[in-house]
């Protein structure tokens, strides 16, 4: 499954992002600007894909949110989209 990994400026908990990834059965991992999920998958040995558009490449969306309204944006496009998120309050 591909994962994308999105982030609120300022979220910086790598072993709660760890804990929920390392539930998942993740074949790669979409991590835009997220540090964090770029660690996670070099720690894990996973292809780390770049990518414009999360939501029209993962089968997952990862959101580490704080109520910014970007990422806002972000979930409500992929909602639209119909794609599968999974949104963890910060």
């Amino acid at each position: 499954m591909k994962v994308a990994i999105v982030e609120d400026k300022g979220f910086d908990n790598y072993q709660e992002l760890k804990k929920i990834l390392d539930s998942l059965k993740i074949t790669s991992l979409i991590s835009g600007q997220s540090s964090l999920a770029k660690q996670y998958a070099s720690d894990n040995n996973l292809p780390n894909e770049p990518s414009d558009d999360i939501t029209k490449n993962a089968d997952l969306i990862i959101c580490f949110w704080n109520g910014n309204q970007e990422i806002q944006s972000l979930i409500d496009k992929a909602d639209d989209a119909g794609k599968n998120i999974l949104v963890i309050k910060t």
